[in-house]
């Protein structure tokens, strides 16, 4: 009987994984960046994205 599970050779390296947590921290980021490019405060960031003071300020100065 054979179940083809330890028939295929293993990878060589560790395939990367991104969790679906850094992909919605991209996200919040990449939409801070374009709201402060189109010239918004971050007060106005904050209510636009719904999101916590602390968390757009700390993406405001990624870049800086």
């Amino acid at each position: 009987m054979r179940l083809g599970v330890l028939d295929e050779a293993l990878p060589g390296e560790p395939q990367k994984i991104t969790t679906p947590q850094r992909i919605a921290a991209a996200e919040r980021l990449e939409a801070v960046r374009k709201l402060k490019a189109e010239g918004l405060s971050q007060a106005e960031v904050c209510r636009h994205l719904e999101l916590p003071r602390s968390t757009v300020g700390r993406r405001w100065h990624v870049d800086d």
